[in-house]
């Protein structure tokens, strides 16, 4: 199985799991408690409300990224309470999982918003 099929059914069961009934979620939702970032293994994100893909630890400061385009490897820089540092060659990520976001800093550039996080395991 190549990386691009393993990405793909990554996403599909990601969208399975996050596709339930709106009441099912409502009611979730006020009992549901923030995860915190000490122990954040999968962080599945949208961009435009769409499931796009996943954040999934698979080793100690090594992460990797899932989406229809193929898969990116991290490493893990550090964590504070609600947030995932990580780095890839010429940019770095931040997983906010207070404020449910995935920002991006590139070579040079300010800090912007990339993707929502929908959720963490």
């Amino acid at each position: 199985m190549n990386c691009r099929h393993c990405s793909a059914v990554l996403l599909l069961v990601a969208a399975f799991f996050l596709s339930t009934d709106s009441s099912i979620c409502a009611q979730d939702a006020k009992e549901e408690k923030v995860l915190k970032a000490a122990d954040a293994k999968l962080v599945i994100y949208a961009k435009k409300l769409k499931v796009s893909g996943a954040f999934t630890q698979t080793g100690k400061d090594t992460w990797v990224e899932d989406t229809y385009n193929g898969r990116h490897s991290f490493t893990e820089v550090s964590r504070d309470e609600w947030s995932i540092y990580l780095k890839h060659n010429d940019y770095d990520i931040i997983i906010d999982l207070y404020q449910k976001k995935i920002y991006i800093t590139e070579k040079e550039k300010k800090r912007r918003e990339l993707y929502t996080v929908l959720k963490a395991f």
